[in-house]
Parts: structure tokens; sequence; C-alpha cells
């Protein structure tokens, strides 16, 4: 029997391997998802930028219509469209270059913190701390009604500052 299925970890383990060997199944992986082949994910992202982006709707109403609005919008210009959400056939190799850690810096520095610069999970977690006080910011500011800002504006000021400033940490920290 011949199984495809995609690269995810767990379907790569050991364990899974042997088991599929044992039982005759031979596995046939998906190649590597890449969003640039699927114009649809261009589409989504423009959307997101164009109209969800830095963005509180006050009814699902009023993001219907501005979905609506954009959709219309981009249909009065096919030609636009088409150049925006142009389908690649081929990858850029010197970008896919770019891509691949030939010199083995994550395997390398993955556990073991290089001093003075620290581990690729030690990041992996301070990128992960920072990501839950936004989403809980966030969380906080579509509770308060999404546009009381005088009631939550000290709170968001003072945590935005803290993530910023620790996100210039992290940009400024040479990579591991």
């Amino acid at each position: 029997m011949n199984l495809v299925w995609d690269g995810a970890p767990y379907n790569r383990s050991q364990i899974v391997q042997d088991a599929a060997r044992e039982l005759e199944i031979n596995l046939q992986p998906l190649s590597a998802y890449s969003p640039d082949f699927m114009p649809v994910e261009h589409l989504w992202q423009w959307l997101r930028e164009d109209v969800t982006y830095h963005t509180c709707y006050l009814s699902q109403v009023d993001l219907i219509q501005a979905v609506s609005h954009f959709q219309h919008h981009i249909n009065l210009d096919p030609i636009s469209l088409a150049d925006r959400l142009l389908v690649k056939n081929h990858l850029d190799p010197d970008e896919e270059k770019l891509k691949k850690d030939t010199q083995g810096l994550y395997k390398k520095y993955r556990n073991n913190p290089k001093p003075g610069v620290g581990s690729w999970n030690g990041h992996i977690k301070t990128y992960e701390h920072q990501r839950r006080d936004l989403n809980k910011l966030l969380d906080d500011w579509k509770r308060s009604g999404c546009g009381d800002l005088d009631r939550i504006r000290d709170v968001i000021k003072q945590q935005i500052k803290q993530i910023l400033e620790e996100a210039k940490y992290l940009v400024n920290k040479p990579a591991p």
C-alpha cells in the first residue's frame, strides 16, 4: 500500500517509519508546502493588509462591508489584480539558498547557548513570551469593546513600550 502524507515531524519519526515498513506501507511524502505557488495565499495576505490589519470593526456587518468593498475595488482593475497575484512556477534559487542552514548553526546552537548570544530555543522562548503578552493585550482590548481607548490607553502604552524595548533588544542581538 502507498500512503501519501505531509512531512510533519510526527510523520517522519523513526517509530512511524519502522511501523510502516513492518506493515508494508510505502510512505510517500508530499513536497514541501510553498505559499509562493498558491495565489490565494497572496490574496488572503492582501485582504488582511488592506482590511483587517490594525482595524477593529464594531460589528460583523462592518467587517463584511469592508471585505465586500475590497472585493469590488480589486475587481475594477483585473490587470493589476493579475499582476499582484501572479503565480510563480519556479522558486528563486538565490532566495532558496538563503533559507538553508549550510553551516549547521541551527543544530549547533539549538540547545547550546553561544556565549553572549543565547541559544535558538532561548530566542524562541523569548519570542513566544512576547507573543503571549501581545495576544493577552489584544484579547483585553477586544473585551474592552475595542473603542474605549481612554480606559485602556495607559495599560496598552506601558505594555507596548515593554514589548518594543524587548523587540529592539532582540533585533540588535546577533543570531546564534
